[in-house]
C-alpha cells in the first residue's frame, strides 16, 4: 500500500531524528546536529517517546514521588492537561489538598505574567469560550472532581484489562480527548501494577493519519484533505495495521533504504513511537511542500446505473 519514495523520505526521518538526539546527547556535539535544513528549522518529537522531556518527567518527577496509587493517576493527568513543567510545578503545593479555584488564581497570574500554561505543543480540547482565563478555570474545575474522587477513579481504571479499555475509561473524563486520553493511558502503562501492555493497542491521530496517506502517494495538507481521501478512498485504510507493517518490518525497511537507525537502549520501535512519528513525518512534508493544499475538482459524469450524477475527485498536487 506504500509507494517507495515516501516510504524512503519517512524511514529517512526517523532515522535522522535519533541521529539528532544521538548527536546531542550521546555524543555531546555542539549544535547543529544535522544539515538537513527543515530538520533545524522544525520542532520536531523524539522517535523514542520515552526520550521527551515530558515523558521523562513523568517517569522521574512523579511517578518517582512517593505517593499512594490514587493520587499518582490523578497528578499524571493534572499534568498532561497542560502538559507543561513550570505549570505542574506551580501547583505542587496544592497537591496534597487541591483546590480548583485557587490553581487557577494561580495559573491565571502566571499567564498575565507572559508565562506559558499550556504547552502548545499539544491541541487540548476546545474550551474557554466564556472569557479570558476561561480555559484554565474550566480544566481545574475537572481537576479537582478527579481528586476529589480519585479513589473511586483509581479502582476504575485498576479494573481495566488493557490499555484501550483504560483509554475509554480516561475519556471519561471531561475534556479528555481521543489524544490527549491515549499520552495519559501510555503514562499509566508504565506503571506495573495496571498491567497494561504499552503497545497492545494504538490510538491513531489525525497526524498519524495524514502520515500514513502520504505513504501511499497522497498529499493531504490539512485537516479537510483528510476528510476528503477518507470519503472518496475506494478501501478504507486499516491504520492500525499499516502502522503495524511499519513497526514489524522496520529493520528490512531501514536496511533496504541503507539507513542506519541508532537504537535507544538497544530497543525496536514499538508502534506508539511509530504513530508519533507519522505524525511528525506529516508535518516535514507539509513544510517541504511549502504548505500548499490540495485542489478539488468536481465534475458532472453519468454512472453505468443511469442518469445519477456522481461526484468524481480529481487530486491535483504541487509535489515531486
Amino acid at each position: 500500500m506504500f509507494k517507495t519514495e515516501p516510504l524512503k523520505k519517512f524511514f529517512y526521518y526517523m532515522s535522522e531524528r535519533q541521529n539528532i538526539w544521538y548527536r546531542r546527547f550521546v555524543l555531546e556535539q555542539p549544535p547543529p546536529w544535522t544539515e538537513n535544513k527543515l530538520f533545524q528549522e522544525l520542532r520536531l518529537c523524539n522517535v523514542y517517546r520515552e526520550l521527551d522531556r515530558g515523558t521523562n518527567f513523568v517517569t522521574e518527577h512523579i511517578m518517582g514521588a512517593d505517593a499512594k496509587p490514587e493520587d499518582l493517576l490523578f497528578r499524571i493527568l493534572l499534568y498532561r492537561m497542560f502538559n507543561e513543567i513550570g505549570t505542574y510545578n506551580v501547583l505542587r503545593p496544592l497537591l496534597k489538598n487541591f483546590n480548583g479555584e485557587k490553581a487557577a488564581e494561580i495559573l491565571i497570574k502566571k499567564q498575565l505574567r507572559g508565562e506559558v500554561v499550556f504547552r502548545g505543543s499539544w491541541l487540548t480540547a476546545g474550551t474557554g469560550l466564556h472569557g479570558p482565563g476561561s480555559k484554565i478555570r474550566d480544566y481545574c474545575q475537572v481537576a479537582e472532581g478527579v481528586y476529589r474522587t480519585r479513589k473511586d477513579f483509581y479502582s476504575m481504571i485498576s479494573k481495566t484489562r488493557n490499555i484501550r479499555e483504560g483509554w475509554e475509561a480516561i475519556k471519561g473524563v471531561k475534556w479528555m480527548g481521543g489524544f490527549m486520553g491515549y499520552q495519559v493511558a501510555l503514562d499509566y502503562s508504565y506503571i506495573t501494577e495496571l498491567g497494561w501492555k504499552e503497545d497492545e493497542w494504538v490510538y491513531v491521530g489525525p497526524g498519524a493519519k495524514k502520515g500514513i496517506y502520504w505513504l501511499m502517494g497522497e498529499s493531504p495538507l490539512t485537516d479537510s484533505d483528510l476528510k476528503d481521501l477518507e470519503a472518496f478512498s475506494k478501501k478504507p485504510v486499516d491504520y492500525e495495521q499499516a502502522i503495524r507493517n511499519l513497526q514489524e518490518n522496520q529493520a528490512s525497511y531501514f536496511k533496504k533504504f541503507g539507513l542506519e537507525f541508532k537504537k535507544w537502549n538497544g530497543k525496536d520501535l514499538d508502534v506508539h513511537n511509530c504513530e508519533f512519528s507519522l505524525c511528525e513525518f506529516n508535518k516535514t512534508m507539509r513544510a517541504q511542500h511549502g504548505g500548499r493544499r490540495n485542489r478539488y475538482v468536481y465534475k458532472d459524469e453519468k454512472d453505468k446505473a443511469g442518469d445519477d450524477m456522481s461526484v468524481v475527485r480529481r487530486n491535483v498536487r504541487n509535489v515531486g
